[in-house]
């Protein structure tokens, strides 16, 4: 038993085997065999390509910065400064939200201001008085820039004035420049650099 087993075997390696086709000559069936074809094709071409875009890897947790930079100067000569060339420590202000940078075109000039006591700027209603008891001391001018402190400033035989306050002197004029002060940014240059990272692909640039 044992011999007939191992010749059987043995014998089984020298054997050739070949796959055998039947052809069915039926409409039907050949026509389900199209229709299931065309149905896997379209699968794949519409949902798992076009679609679902399987062939892609995707990576939703990159990682990216923007740097920005300022360049460059601007030259003004005015009666309050004089001359002055103005640069990016000047001319740009820390940015108060994000993806964002700020550039002075214009400001209002008040030169030599120092703490100190003088009159109210008119035209603030909170600070106009017509005597002393209309500015009481240590309270605030609504809108205004400073504390009153208890004194109503007149000129001349004028019967309305101003309160006095303790504030930075001489305050801030309410004229605004017609012409932007710093026209010179329009000729300022940016640099913008963008960093960006798939830590997926470990893929920088």
């Amino acid at each position: 038993m044992g011999q007939a087993a191992w010749k059987g075997f043995v014998l089984s390696l020298f054997d050739y085997k070949t796959a055998k086709f039947v052809v069915a000559k039926s409409k039907k069936v050949g026509l389900l065999y199209r229709v299931l074809q065309l149905t896997i094709l379209l699968y794949l071409l519409i949902w798992v390509f076009l679609i679902k875009k399987s062939y892609q890897d995707i990576d939703t947790s990159l990682q990216s910065a923007v740097v920005t930079k300022v360049k460059g100067v601007a030259y003004t000569n005015t009666t309050m400064l004089g001359e002055r060339l103005w640069d990016v420590a000047d001319f740009v202000i820390p940015s108060q939200g994000e993806n964002v940078f700020f550039v002075v075109t214009n400001l209002i000039v008040t030169p030599n201001q120092r703490q100190g006591i003088c009159a109210e700027r008119e035209g603030i209603p909170d600070g106009e008085c017509s005597e002393d008891t209309d500015c009481h001391a240590g309270e605030s001018v609504v809108a205004g820039h400073g504390l009153k402190t208890g004194r109503c400033l007149r000129v001349g035989n004028s019967t309305r004035g101003t309160c006095e306050i303790f504030a930075w002197c001489p305050v801030e004029t309410k004229s605004m420049p017609t012409d932007p002060l710093l026209k010179d940014a329009e000729g300022f240059t940016i640099f913008i650099k963008n960093f960006i990272r798939f830590p997926k692909f470990n893929f920088s640039k």
